[in-house]
Formats: structure tokens, sequence, C-alpha cells
């Protein structure tokens, strides 16, 4: 699995090309959802490649490159990491990346490494480049199916996969089964 499903020059040189621009206008042609572009914006932000704009204290901003991030993309486009913005259809070109969601395959095999053991949410945070809340809800998803539970108890939230689960990611690996209806997403 990737650290991530974009680069930080591609996600500049999106904000580029149709800055400036609110989030999930920047969001709309990634292969993230717009909750996880906000963040890798604000941390682009945090590190001066990005410069906002809060109209009038709004629930929302508008992003710019910053110097740095002008610089980046820059050289991006000099040693070819990134072709033109204006000549690029941005669907296409990230066609074939991972879906906006985190897949439930992906949280079962990381339950999966130490099915017994309570895993908590930040073992899911730290390995997937999703936004805590995307993977919750895929969480809590899978809970209400019965392939992983919760930890009932005062603690934070934990997880562990169950039996149901198990055999799902097992019909992932054998191409002779078929997974469940629920274990898959369009």
């Amino acid at each position: 699995m990737p650290n991530s499903l974009i680069s930080d020059v591609e996600l500049l040189w999106v904000v580029r090309a149709v800055a400036p621009a609110r989030t999930r206008v920047i969001a709309d042609p990634l292969p993230i959802d717009q909750n996880s572009a906000y963040l890798r914006l604000r941390s682009l932000a945090k590190r001066e490649y990005l410069t906002y704009i809060n109209h009038n204290n709004s629930d929302y901003y508008e992003w710019e490159l910053g110097t740095y991030g002008e610089r980046r993309v820059k050289n991006a486009r000099e040693d070819a990491e990134i072709p033109s913005a204006s000549e690029t259809d941005f669907d296409a070109y990230f066609a074939g990346r991972e879906l906006k969601r985190v897949h439930p395959r992906q949280l079962l095999t990381i339950l999966s490494v130490d099915p017994d053991a309570w895993h908590p949410s930040t073992t899911f945070y730290e390995e997937l480049p999703y936004a805590r809340v995307t993977i919750r809800d895929v969480l809590h998803e899978l809970v209400d199916i019965g392939a992983i539970e919760l930890d009932d108890s005062e603690q934070t939230y934990r997880w562990r996969v169950t039996d149901r689960g198990s055999d799902a990611l097992a019909a992932f690996a054998d191409p002779e089964r078929e997974p469940p209806e629920w274990a898959l997403i369009t």
C-alpha cells in the first residue's frame, strides 16, 4: 500500500491549475475524499507551499500556491514528473488509482496481521491515507455486518476481525471463491 494516493507535487499541480479554488473543487478529480484533501492542503499550507483565504470567517477556504509551491511545481514540470496541467484530463490522469473510499479489504488485512488482538483506531490512521472519519465510517459498517467487532469496554475504540471477516479476506485471496457482496465496493 503506498503511503499516499497522490504525491504532494501532484496535489500542488492540481491546485495551481484550478486556483483560487475551494477544497471540494480541488478534491473532485483526485482519488481521495474531500476530508483527506483538506488535511493534505492544510499540511502543505503549514509548510508554506500553499496559501489560503478564509472569506469573512466562513466555512470554506480558497487555496492558491505559495512561493515554495510554485517552485516545486515548476521544478517537477522541468523534470517531467508531471505533464502540463492545461493539456491534462485530471480524471484520466488519476484513473486507476485507489478509490476515494476505504476498501473493506484494506481494513481486514490490517486486522488479520494479528487476528486475536484488539487494534486501536490509530493503527488504521497511521497505515491508510484516508481521513479519520472516512476510516471510522467503514469500520462501523464492518461492525454492522459482523466482519469485525468493536471492543465494548470503556477504553478507546479498538477493533478485531471476526470469523466472517477472516472468511471474506480468504475469499479475496482465492480465485475460486467469490467475495461476499458487502465486501465489494464500486
